[in-house]
């Protein structure tokens, strides 16, 4: 009996032959290959266990015992398995063989990405005392976590990544994640300084510093200082009310926002200097995001349909676009 999927070999279970079986098995990778580091004695965290010896061998062993193929009757084989580390791809190549009797191995190779987080240990947190010069936080104005907010936590963690490898000093000595945003304790307060920076640069937000004795050294008083990062997480469509002013979003840039004067009408530039130094309220609430479908147009304006309740809305400008968004909110269409 020939193979029911190529015609040509002879078949040997369910109607396939062997080069068919083997091109169906399939490889399941893990998730991302990630890794924590102690910055102080370099063991590496494994499952809930820090590990000082061998650590590395050790998580790249139970990594590999993770993967798993998508045949029943094949035997994942690890003995001539390994993992190779592209540092400048930040990927990790892993090669694994698949055994399944009647055939010959099944060989397949992959990249996942990878990750490198470096946290202090609980011994050396025993050691130094938890020891921490500045903690920064990470907040937004919603009620809930945002996407945003787990951004630049990433963006923190991977800059201590870059000053670890220049200075012993520069660490992370932990990260708490809290209903109402992040908290990241580093060993360095110059290292608090350089990133709240540059996140006060790339986002619209706003910073305060403030600090607290911790102690006294040498007569000397020491102190550790809180970073109180506030970011505005909002996204196109939302309300927000300044000065009284009932506002939509438009879009916001590192240091200015769109916003739209949703009474009279016309378009407003608020700076993030003046943005933070007024009455504002962000509202719990958004404009009605919609799908629109060109109908027809002219050279001053478009007639558009909304794809879910086929209501037509003309603008007076000319479109070519086939498909937009609106934003309804109170009984009226914006194009953000």
């Amino acid at each position: 009996m020939k193979c029911i999927n190529c015609g040509k070999n002879e078949a040997i279970e369910r109607g396939l032959c062997a080069i068919c079986i083997s091109e169906s098995i399939k490889v399941i990778p893990p998730g991302t290959y990630e890794i924590t580091v102690c910055p102080k004695c370099e063991s590496v965290l494994v499952g809930k266990r820090w590990v000082e010896e061998n650590g590395q061998s050790l998580f790249e062993k139970k990594l590999m015992e993770s993967i798993s193929t998508n045949d029943k009757n094949g035997i994942v084989d690890l003995s001539n398995s390994g993992i190779k580390i592209n540092d400048y791809k930040g990927t990790a190549t892993l090669h694994v063989s698949v055994k399944r009797k009647g055939l010959e191995n099944i060989e397949q190779e992959f990249e996942i990405p990878y990750k490198e987080r470096k946290i202090s240990c609980p011994s050396c947190n025993k050691a130094t005392g938890s020891y921490y010069e500045g903690k920064i936080q990470i907040r937004g104005f919603k009620d809930v976590n945002s996407p945003l907010l787990e951004k630049i936590t990433e963006f923190i963690l991977r800059r201590m990544d870059i000053y670890s490898k220049k200075s012993n000093d520069s660490f992370v000595s932990s990260v708490e994640r809290l209903r109402e945003g992040y908290d990241i304790y580093l060993g360095k307060k110059n290292d608090c300084d350089r990133i709240c920076k540059e996140i006060s640069r790339d986002y619209f937000s706003n910073l305060n510093v403030s600090k607290t004795l911790a102690g006294m050294k040498e007569g000397h008083e020491i102190y550790r200082y809180t970073y109180s990062m506030r970011i505005l997480d909002l996204v196109p469509g939302d309300i927000v009310e300044v000065n009284g002013v009932e506002f939509m979003l438009r879009r916001i840039s590192p240091q200015v926002i769109y916003l739209i004067d949703t009474e009279k009408k016309r378009d407003v530039i608020v700076r993030q200097n003046e943005f933070f130094s007024s009455r504002f309220i962000i509202r719990n609430f958004a404009a009605d995001k919609r799908r629109f479908i060109r109908i027809s147009g002219t050279d001053s304006e478009t007639v558009f349909m909304d794809s879910l309740d086929f209501k037509q809305v003309t603008l007076r400008e000319a479109i070519s676009d086939e498909e937009i968004d609106l934003f309804l909110y109170r009984e009226e269409y914006y194009r953000l």
